[in-house]
């Protein structure tokens, strides 16, 4: 009796120190727009004092208690003019012109559309009126009066459209 009394009290230990090891795991975490690199893991030292007939003593064990988000994962790191990682597009200033590529949501790029340096160029200074300089596939770059591009897009599925301002590209010499 005394020994099935002893391996009882042996076995439920073991059985609580396993649902506590169990208890400290991660969870599949839910999917999310960055990488897991983009975010640290926080852990705590946690002890659980075992009652005396499960043999007494203290178990520690780290556990994870949250993440930190680190905030250089919003930018893209490539030499696009918007730096958001969200956006629907891009925009690179290249030799040729300004490039215009639309993002799908696995982050491969498609081009759009180019509107070359002598097209903005061309433009009278100063605008009478913002102008329209190029549109397709929803995406529509304007000349403004202030001397800046601006790029509109098309509505998300929230009914939001994207709008980024800028002082423009460099001009080819």
């Amino acid at each position: 009796m005394n020994w099935l009394y002893t391996r009882g009290k042996l076995c439920a230990a073991g059985l609580l120190a396993l649902a506590l090891v169990l208890s400290s795991v991660d969870a599949p975490a839910p999917a999310q727009a960055q990488a897991r690199s983009c975010y640290e893991a926080i852990f705590e030292m946690r002890e659980t004092t075992l009652p005396p007939m499960l043999g007494g003593g203290t178990i520690r064990r780290l556990v994870k208690v949250g993440e930190k988000f680190d905030e250089a994962c919003y930018t893209v790191g490539d030499d696009r003019v918007n730096q958001d990682n969200a956006a629907s597009v891009a925009i690179y200033c290249r030799p040729e012109g300004i490039a215009i590529w639309d993002i799908d949501v696995t982050g491969r790029g498609t081009p759009l559309f180019l509107v070359s340096h002598s097209v903005v160029q061309s433009l009278p200074q100063p605008l009478a009126e913002n102008t329209l300089l190029a549109e397709y596939g929803g995406y529509r770059l304007y000349a403004l009066t202030s001397g800046e591009l601006q790029l509109n897009g098309p509505p998300d599925w929230e009914g939001k459209s994207y709008e980024f301002i800028w002082d423009g590209c460099p001009q080819p010499e």
